[in-house]
This record gives structure tokens, C-alpha cells and sequence, in this order.
């Protein structure tokens, strides 16, 4: 089995010139995937420089866009892991993760290093490098601006053979201080391909991704899944903003999964501006039977599924709008939002 990096990126050669995201908001709003190979080989080359390799650590803290995309793939093409910061995490809070994960790199957007807040004060405590990744004149710009020693790789005895630590996410810290879940590349794959297979996405398909690119759902369902089935992720600049729907219908999204949540729901009690679209090709996806049934009368002919997790199958319901009888989905076998291993 190819690698995930390649599989999105030279899996999808055939379609260089296909928009793999759609940006609303940047200059340049379409991003072919010709591009975002370049952008990932230039970001990798830059970190194979400043010494990082096979089971190093980069943390994430950047906001959903082009950056975030074309780094944490560029990581994973390196065989690095990735551990996406929350922004909303105290300092306390963000020092715990650096030191539990032993960072070798921390990435953030432009200038974030010269800011006075609470990422910097933790980030200055450490010996780690820094790295900025933003937009600029309508090109990609990923530069190292504190070099440091990169440590001895930590994760380097969690890898095997092919296989290696792709992503490293935290529990939510409910019954104490959050705790690392490291999530091998095949995990990634094969929650990928579940939700590729299971919910018939192609590369006719559009994803508009809401959900933040820390969350399981976010990278797996959000952003990996239509990328690996060669179709388009398209970013709201504004994310959960007055111009969804609109963004929505100008760019034919077909593909959105989000979190039962509050915003959703009322996100789609405002959908009735979206009746003049082919109502029939979208593909809207709420964890919660509650959040389709109370969208239900916006989205009847659609191709709308509610999801709920039932741990004790470790597998998804699945449940079409309008549906009193959950439907046993077979091929959702591995749950996308917990490590295989911890599958019982």
C-alpha cells in the first residue's frame, strides 16, 4: 500500500491540473494539485535541511487553509508525525504538549514568532525550531526562522517497516491533564479509505471543509478523504461565517461533515436559500441523529446521512434523512475517529 502522500498527490497525477482546494477569500483561489505537489516538495526539502526525518515531531498551529494543507502533507510525505495545536489551549496547557511530545519544529503562520501570547511563551521556554508558512503574492511561503538541534527521534521505535506515526492528537482532558494518542500512517489509510468506500466519494465530489483541522474528523473526513478520492476541498477563509451557503452553492459542494454542534444545526436551519441548487448531488453529513432530523425539511432529496458511533461495534450508524431505521453500514469497519488499537 503507497504511502497517503503519495496516494493523494501521485495517485492523482492524471489530474495535475484539477483543483484539489478551492480557497475563498486568496488571490488565487484555486489550488491544482499540480501546485500543491510543488508546494509539499519544496516544504519537505526545506525540512529534510533543518535536519528533521522519519519520527520527528512538527506541531501545527495554523489555521485551516493552504498552509496547514500543503505542510501536514509535506510532514507525512517525510515520514514525520504531525500534532495539530487547539489554539484555544492556555499556556500551561500548550507547555504540557510540547514537553510530553518532545517537538523538534513548531509551525505557525506569518511573523507568529515575533507575537507576545501565550503559543510564544510556551514555544520560548523550549529549544525547538520555529517555522513560519503563509500566503503571499499568490504563492506558498514556508521558511525556518529559529534553527535548534533537532532532538533524537522519539517516535523512531513506534514505526515499522513502511509503517511509521503519522498524527498525534489529545484526548479532551476531561478526567485530567489531556494524553497523546499516536495514530500510525495505516490508521490514517485505512479511515480514509472507509469513509471513501462507504460514502461513495469520487472525484466528482466537493468537500467544504468546516470542521478545524485538529479534530479526527476534520483531517480525516474533512480534508483527506475527498483529497484521496481526487476531488476538491474547499476552505471558507471565514469557516462557520454569513457566507457559507453561499460559498457552498458558488463552488457546487457536494461533501461537508461537521460535528453535532450548535453552529451546525443552526447553519442548516438557514439552508432554505439553498433550494435553487441540484439539491439531489449534495451529500451533507451531521454526527447525531438529532442534527439531520431537525435539518430534515431543508435536505429531503438529498443524499444527507446522520452518524452516530456505537462503541460496542466500534463502527458507525448510518442513517438516511427521513429514516425512522438506522442502516448497519458494513464497510464503515474502522472508525475514523479512534486508533485501530484501540478497537475492542
Amino acid at each position: 500500500m503507497a504511502d497517503l502522500a503519495d496516494a493523494i498527490l501521485r495517485r492523482n497525477s492524471d489530474r495535475s491540473n484539477e483543483p484539489a482546494l478551492i480557497c475563498t477569500g486568496q488571490a488565487l483561489s484555486t489550488i491544482p494539485y499540480t501546485t500543491l505537489d510543488l508546494w509539499v516538495q519544496r516544504i519537505r526539502a526545506t525540512l529534510e535541511a533543518a535536519g528533521l526525518s522519519r519520527g520527528s515531531t512538527c506541531c501545527l498551529a495554523l489555521p485551516n487553509g493552504p498552509a496547514f494543507v500543503a505542510a501536514f502533507i509535506a510532514a507525512i510525505d517525510l515520514k514525520a508525525a504531525i500534532a495539530p495545536l487547539n489554539p484555544a489551549l492556555k499556556q500551561s496547557e500548550i507547555s504540557h504538549t510540547f514537553e510530553s511530545l518532545q517537538v523538534d519544529l513548531l509551525i505557525g503562520p506569518r511573523d507568529f514568532h515575533k507575537n507576545d501570547d501565550d503559543l510564544i511563551r510556551a514555544a520560548n521556554d523550549q529549544d525547538f525550531a520555529l517555522a513560519e508558512c503563509y500566503w503571499s503574492e499568490n504563492d506558498l511561503v514556508f521558511q525556518i526562522v529559529r534553527e535548534q538541534g533537532v532532538r533524537e527521534n522519539s517516535l523512531a521505535g513506534l514505526s515499522s517497516g513502511s509503517d511509521f506515526v503519522a498524527l498525534i492528537l489529545h484526548t479532551s482532558g476531561t478526567t485530567g491533564r489531556p494524553k497523546a494518542v499516536p495514530l500510525l500512517q495505516s490508521n490514517l489509510r485505512a479511515s480514509t479509505n472507509s469513509v471513501i468506500e462507504s460514502y461513495g466519494l469520487t472525484a466528482s465530489d466537493r468537500s467544504i471543509l468546516i470542521m478545524p483541522l485538529f479534530h479526527i474528523r476534520g483531517i480525516v473526513a474533512g480534508l483527506l478523504a475527498p483529497l484521496l478520492a481526487g476531488s476538491a476541498v474547499i476552505i471558507p477563509d471565514k469557516g462557520l461565517g454569513p457566507d457559507f451557503w453561499s460559498d457552498f452553492d458558488k463552488h457546487h459542494a457536494t461533501w461537508d461533515c461537521y460535528t453535532h454542534a450548535p453552529q451546525g444545526l443552526a447553519l442548516i436551519s438557514k439552508a432554505t436559500g439553498l433550494r435553487s441548487a441540484p439539491l439531489h448531488s449534495i451529500m451533507l453529513f451531521a454526527v447525531g441523529a438529532k442534527s439531520v432530523a431537525r435539518a430534515g425539511r431543508y435536505l429531503q432529496g438529498t443524499r444527507a446521512r446522520s452518524i452516530r458511533y456505537d462503541r460496542e461495534r466500534a463502527s458507525h450508524i448510518v442513517s438516511r434523512v427521513g429514516s425512522r431505521k438506522n442502516a448497519w453500514h458494513g464497510r464503515l469497519a474502522v472508525p475514523y475517529d479512534l486508533p485501530q488499537d484501540h478497537r475492542r
